[in-house]
């Protein structure tokens, strides 16, 4: 089945698809940004782990601000539809890789 171009009123199942993905998405590394935000100021994390879980946090930030533009990207501009997809993987190992760096 070939698929429309779809617009804001009609969307077309790659829209669907592509605004799901971006739903979970965020919802997951919003999560962990709030996560890593809550333990800015939790009494059990020592003040030697504070440098360690500022840099997670300006990770996580970082790269849920690079996703977002992404996402703007993907909804705005045609030709970006299937670089997206091939993109959002190598952020999330870009903000693993950060912190690991961080941490060691």
């Amino acid at each position: 089945m070939k698929d429309s171009t779809g617009s804001w009123s009609h969307w077309s199942s790659s829209q669907v698809a592509n605004t799901t993905f971006q739903a979970a998405l965020f919802l997951f590394d919003g999560l962990c940004l709030l996560f890593a935000l809550s333990l800015l100021d939790h009494s059990k994390v020592r003040r030697s782990m504070q440098r360690e879980v500022r840099g997670a946090v300006r990770a996580q930030a970082l790269g849920f601000l690079v996703l977002l533009v992404m996402a703007l990207m993907e909804l705005l501009l045609s030709w970006f539809n299937y670089e997206y997809v091939l993109l959002v993987p190598l952020v999330l190992l870009l903000e693993e890789f950060v912190v690991a760096r961080k941490i060691n």
